[in-house]
């Protein structure tokens, strides 16, 4: 089984915040678009023990933004991991059971174009819900923010 996660498009916002003892901070929500995707195949092809090819392709891609919170200190990034939240879309997919122009399942060589616009698919749907995701989340994440200790005002886009 091959596996791998690519990184897909990425956006930044930046919000001050103001404490209760007149410090201001500032900190960094970044939305990054990612796909975990893995591709197995099962069966032997045919020989002379094993006369029938029963290869068959799975693959799954799922897809996500991820939404990170760092305070930014003296020019470094420290996470907030309790405002981390992922906004997830999956997708499964396999090979034919058995295809009659073949006479036997599809392996991973005969259905590549079917998975490769699926995993195509994935990527297409993660980085266009990205806008999308952020316009939906940036009143929740200010929300957050002002919920921590001691915060009277976030200011932002």
């Amino acid at each position: 089984m091959a596996s791998w996660t690519e990184d897909l498009q990425t956006d930044t916002r930046l919000f001050r915040v103001k404490f209760g003892d007149q410090s201001v901070v500032t900190y960094r929500v970044r939305w990054s678009g990612h796909m975990d995707a893995w591709v197995r195949e099962d069966g032997s092809p045919s020989t002379w023990d094993h006369p029938w090819d029963d290869r068959r392709c799975f693959w799954s891609a799922t897809g996500y933004v991820k939404r990170q919170v760092m305070v930014v200190v003296g020019g470094q990034d420290y996470m907030k991991p309790d405002l981390t939240t992922v906004f997830t879309t999956s997708h499964l997919g396999e090979g034919g059971s058995f295809v009659l122009t073949n006479l036997r399942p599809e392996n991973c060589n005969d259905c590549q174009p079917r998975r490769d616009s699926d995993f195509s698919n994935v990527r297409n749907a993660v980085n266009g819900s990205l806008q999308a995701t952020i316009g939906a989340d940036l009143e929740t994440v200010k929300s957050q923010i002002r919920a921590l200790n001691d915060v009277v005002e976030v200011t932002g886009p």
